[in-house]
């Protein structure tokens, strides 16, 4: 059974999450867009050695013939971002009429190592905090990553809170994404379902665009799941149970439902993308913000005076069509075809075999290798990684996991429909309810509590060096809570509400 824990490359101020394509720096993101982060992957890869530039041009635009200024504004973006550090030590330094070499020391550490060594220091982009902005005042700085900053702030003119998020720089100033943007983001405006954030206005300030879109308070499922360790509950009662697990899931295709009536595909689901209410709502996040990622520059590139028209349109929707996230992609996403409905369900049903199983259901050392196992690897049934779980559950994952698109769930509706089927079996039998929230909560953080239990009694009487010893072994082994805690939650389910029902 494989483990999966997460590594960061750490060099100079800098950690970058190569799963997520998230810079932080000093434990503050760095907005860039997908590309540019694209890039600076695979030169932190290969530090201390010559990546061809053909090479670069090839794996980060691998659908798509760009040409060489492409590269040299990535790398120029990345030079401007990281600076220097040291007194003059560069970054990236250039080979003449070969390519780029990342010069820099590179550690490639844990996520629990790199929290342990970061340091703190005042928030990046905070300069517009308390500055007004079109009709809204910037209260503070939310967070970000590779599609932007997004702050807290209030609408001045209709006195209610709100999220603003601005494009990265490199993508604000190419007329042809910046088309796209728009373009997407008025359809996914469009959008008014209680499962999707919600998309209010599409301004702009200093020539960068930004959204205003709904405040949000709780959490996603991915803060969840890098949290939990942290976290302690040592009360075994609050599982998260099969009806729970089954709201969370419901909610998010109905959200997928809607979107899919309207023409639009999210692209990009993953838990940092499912948001969790305070109040046990389901939220599905940046619905045409995922998309805005297909767009890249070709060799037909369209010129700033460009005016839309059909062909353009084509032509928008068609070029460069590797996106999303390398552990919950399609194999029509690596393979940079073009991606209808059913792209947003296979992306779904890699986050609900990684709720039951307690693991990805494809994983690699790198994103290369991630893709190749999503195109050529079968995962193992959730039903073989834990034999608790109940056969109709089982049976759902595996279809919205099939590799031909034909052999999934058509409409989302159908994939809620056969999740309904479940509820059956044990409504009523499993206690008293309470939120999606504390559900989940408990759901992630009962594991490491568990562990830490039966770590602690194991270590009692025992000679110093031999408790360290447990206690290190404790430390690996938690880090792999979720598949355990997976096993031990369905197992209880199994005992509540009596067989596993199955799936027409």
């Amino acid at each position: 059974m494989n483990r999966h824990t997460k590594h960061l490359y750490v060099f100079g101020p800098f950690r970058f999450d190569p799963e997520e394509r998230l810079l932080m720096r000093d434990g503050n993101p760095v907005s860039l867009g997908p590309k540019v982060l694209e890039t600076l992957l695979l030169l932190v890869e290969n530090a201390g050695h010559l990546v061809d530039k053909d090479e670069l041009m090839k794996r980060v635009w691998p659908d798509a013939f760009v040409e060489e200024g492409n590269l040299n504004k990535n790398i120029f973006v990345l030079r401007k971002t990281l600076g220097q550090w040291d007194g003059s030590l560069e970054y990236i330094e250039t080979v003449p009429k070969r390519g780029y070499r990342f010069v820099a020391p590179v550690n490639h550490v844990s996520e629990m190592e790199a929290r342990t060594q970061s340091q703190p220091e005042p928030l990046l982009g905070a300069y517009l905090i308390g500055k007004k902005v079109s009709h809204y005042r910037v209260l503070e700085l939310l967070g970000g990553g590779g599609m932007g900053l997004v702050y807290k702030a209030e609408d001045l003119k209709l006195g209610r809170r709100v999220a603003l998020k601005f494009l990265p720089e490199d993508l604000a100033s190419d007329p042809l994404a910046l088309e796209r943007f728009e373009r997407e983001a008025r359809a996914a405006s469009a959008l008014n379902h209680p499962n999707i954030c919600t998309i209010y206005a599409i301004e702009e300030h200093d020539k960068q665009p930004f959204i205003a879109m709904e405040l949000l308070e709780g959490e996603t499922l991915r803060e969840l799941v890098s949290s939990a360790s942290s976290r302690a509950s040592r009360d075994p009662t609050n599982l998260l149970q099969l009806d729970k697990l089954l709201d969370v899931a419901i909610q998010v295709t109905e959200g997928l439902e809607a979107a899919h009536r309207k023409g639009i595909i999210h692209r990009d689901i993953k838990p940092a993308n499912i948001f969790v209410t305070t109040h046990g709502q389901i939220k599905i996040l940046d619905f045409g913000l995922a998309k805005l990622q297909e767009s890249e520059i070709s060799v037909e590139r369209i010129a700033t005076e460009h005016k839309p028209n059909r062909e353009s349109e084509l032509h928008l929707t068609r070029t460069g069509a590797t996106i999303g996230t390398a552990g919950y992609m399609s194999p029509e996403q690596v393979r940079g075809e073009m991606l209808d409905t059913r792209t947003d369900l296979f992306n779904f049903g890699l986050v609900l075999y990684e709720m039951v199983a307690g693991q990805r259901a494809f994983t690699g050392g790198t994103a290369p290798l991630v893709r190749e196992a999503i195109l050529k690897h079968t995962p193992a049934s959730p039903r073989e990684l834990n034999t608790e779980i109940p056969a109709g559950l089982d049976a759902i994952i595996n279809k919205a996991l099939e590799k031909d698109r034909a052999l999934r769930y058509q409409p989302a509706a159908e994939m809620r429909a056969h999740l309904e089927k479940l509820r059956p079996a044990v409504r009523g039998k499993i206690g008293v309810g309470r939120s999606v929230l504390a559900s989940v909560v408990a759901f992630l953080v009962i594991g490491a509590a568990l562990w830490f239990t039966r770590s602690h009694r194991s270590t009692e009487g025992r000679a110093p060096g031999e408790a360290a010893s447990t206690h290190c072994e404790f430390k690996r082994e938690r880090r792999d809570w979720r598949r355990n805690f997976a096993r031990w939650q369905v197992a209880g389910l199994r005992r509540s509400a009596g067989n596993p029902c199955s799936v027409d």
